[in-house]
Parts: C-alpha cells; sequence; structure tokens
C-alpha cells in the first residue's frame, strides 16, 4: 500500500470492447423472416446487438411459443475457434445453472448449414435495470436493495458452481414482468469457470470500466469480490441515477478515463447525492464498493445476507429516514390530502 503507483497510459491499459459495432451485419438483419431447423424457428424481428452478435425474437412453430435466438456473428471479424469456444461456453453455463429462476432458460443450441451457431432461450418480457433508470429516473430504496439482493442471490448459486460473471452491469440485470423470477442475470459470455477454462482468454481485461473493480482493470487473478464491487456499483446507480465516475472535458478516451478514476480515485460517497439515505444503506453499498477487495464482503452470499437483513429490520417503511427528505415530503403530501377528504366528507 506504501507509495503512489504511477497512472498507466493509453498504452498500458488494453481490454475489448463488447459494444456493437457501427451499421448493421447483413447477414444477421437478412433473418428476419427466415424459418430455421426445418421450419422449427421463424424469425421476427431484432431484439438487440451485442459484441458477440444478435438476439432475435422468434416463434417456435412446434411448441407455439415466443423464443430469444441468439447468434453469434461479429461484423467484419473472422470467427475463429475462440469465439466459437466462448459463444457455446455461455450456452453450457446457463445449462448448468438451469435449476436457478434467476437464470434465463435454456431449450438448445444448434449450428446451421453455412455454419452459423446459435442458441434458443426463453424471451424475456420487461426492462434491464440501464431502461428502467433511463425512463423512470433513480429507484426507491427499499426496491432497488430488494432488486440487488435477489440478484445477489442468483450470482451466489453461480460462484458456488465455480462460474465468475465478470460483466455485471444495469444492462445485464433484467427485471422481468412475469415468469419464475423478478430478476434475471444475463449475458454470461465474459465469465470466468473455475477448472473449466475463461470463456474470454487469459491475461487480457474484460468488461465494462465503470463497473470493474480496481483487480480487474489490473488484469489480477480475480474471484467473486470482483462481482461483489460490480453489484455495488449497480446498485449505487439505482439509487442515485448517476454514474459512479464522471467525465472530465480533457478529451481523452471515456473508458481510459474511467479505469483510471477506477484505480486511483475513491467513488464519491453516495450520501452525498442521497442526504436522506438510510445509513445501512450507504454502508452496504460503501462496503460493496470498497476500492481495495480486502475490504468488501467476502462473498456474494454475504451482500445478499446484508440486504436481506436491512430488508427484514426495516420492515414496512421505505429504506430511507422519515425525518427528511423526499420520504418525509411524500408522507407530509398524503397526510395532507387524508385530511382535505375527510373535512370534504364531515362538512361537503
Amino acid at each position: 500500500m506504501g507509495g503512489v503507483r504511477p497512472r498507466p497510459g493509453p498504452q498500458q491499459l488494453r481490454w475489448l470492447s463488447w459494444r456493437a459495432p457501427p451499421g448493421g451485419s447483413p447477414r444477421l438483419d437478412a433473418l428476419v423472416g427466415q424459418e430455421l431447423c426445418g421450419g422449427k424457428y421463424r424469425v421476427e424481428r431484432l431484439i438487440g446487438r451485442g459484441g458477440m452478435g444478435a438476439v432475435y425474437l422468434a416463434e417456435d412453430r412446434f411448441l407455439g411459443r415466443p423464443v430469444a435466438l441468439k447468434f453469434l456473428q461479429i461484423e467484419g471479424v473472422p470467427l475463429d475457434e475462440s469465439f466459437v469456444r466462448r459463444f457455446l461456453g455461455e450456452a453450457r453455463i446457463l445449462s448448468q445453472l438451469r435449476d436457478q429462476p434467476g437464470i434465463v432458460e435454456l431449450f438448445g443450441a444448434e449450428r446451421l448449414t453455412d455454419g452459423t451457431y446459435f442458441f434458443a432461450m426463453e424471451y424475456l418480457q420487461g426492462q434491464s435495470l440501464r431502461e428502467r433508470v433511463d425512463a423512470g429516473g433513480a429507484i426507491e430504496p427499499r426496491e432497488a436493495c430488494r432488486i440487488i439482493a435477489d440478484a445477489a442471490a442468483t450470482l451466489a448459486a453461480a460462484h458456488g458452481q465455480g462460474i465468475l460473471h465478470r460483466d455485471i452491469k444495469p444492462d445485464n440485470v433484467f427485471l422481468c414482468a412475469a415468469g419464475r423470477a423478478r430478476v434475471k442475470i444475463l449475458d454470461f459470455g465474459l465469465a470466468r469457470i473455475d477448472g473449466g477454462g475463461d470463456l474470454a482468454g487469459a491475461h487480457q481485461i474484460f468488461g465494462t470500466p465503470g463497473y470493474m473493480s480496481r483487480e480487474a482493470l489490473r488484469a489480477q487473478a480475480l474471484d467473486g469480490r470482483a462481482d461483489v464491487y460490480s453489484l455495488g456499483a449497480v446498485l449505487y446507480y439505482l439509487l442515485s441515477a448517476r454514474p459512479i465516475f464522471l467525465l472530465d472535458e480533457s478529451g481523452h478516451d471515456p473508458a481510459l478515463q474511467i479505469s483510471l478514476k477506477v484505480l486511483h480515485d475513491e467513488p464519491r460517497p453516495i450520501t452525498d447525492y442521497l442526504p436522506e439515505l438510510s445509513p445501512s444503506i450507504a454502508a452496504i453499498v460503501r462496503r460493496a464498493m470498497a476500492p481495495e477487495r480486502e475490504q468488501r464482503f467476502a462473498t456474494m452470499s454475504e451482500l445478499r445476507d446484508a440486504l436481506e437483513e436491512m430488508l427484514r429490520a426495516t420492515g414496512g417503511a421505505p429504506a430511507a429516514r422519515w425525518g427528511s427528505g423526499v420520504w418525509s415530503r411524500r408522507l407530509l403530501l398524503m397526510l395532507f390530502a387524508a385530511t382535505v377528504l375527510l373535512l370534504a366528507a364531515l362538512f361537503g
């Protein structure tokens, strides 16, 4: 800990971007309307696109149900064996975790005659946490903690089977409108499996800088505490609707800027944005996001238990102090409205 480490230059920070390349892929765009696997699947529309390909809504015509088809296709990049291994590795992880309600259900993996790989999954209706915050702003503290506790339970089960996600972010936590679980963890394409190899490859930096731990950005050996940090950063985002680290006007690459801040700066306390936030929640956020992993929750199960205990302790009350801030104002407005209605009923 002694001494100040020199700030790395751009050449010292290397990670693979899994964002979609600009423009559409002709091969993928041509899939709409096609029938695959002897007419079993009819592709209806594009749902989303990512670095490893695209996900489509399709109809399983044999069983009469909607499914999501995830295709391996990267525009302008030849697909070698490592891409195929990573893609099929994600499908195997979904199969391994099939008993977990917080994991997307896998129906099968296929290879078309032209060599294109895809796998079929349950079609989820709802929105990602990113979409939820973009549409409605910050989430009420108790609800945010309930969501993160559910996500932590699923990730704890994955960790228990030797699977480290490594790309937890608001886009990869999904709120379902219906189904066995309200919260689902998406996209295990960068996962590491104990004893089963590394889907993303060794000695490289993978993930989304704003939600990566210091040890992940340093390409150090990782354990479950890296996912703990990322999930804590998601909770910070849900509560504040703000990024953990803000960009400056230097003009430097945004990913580089954020990475340097994660490596050398402390996150701004969540209470700077939410002074009325319950101290118990603020303490959970602070511990989950501790820059050095030795100071974090030791396991994902510990984070889940801390959130569950806080939710039990606060009972039915919102997890912000009633004595000040937005929640006290809402309570006063409700009491005022109830008083007006009562007086109207008595003297009207």
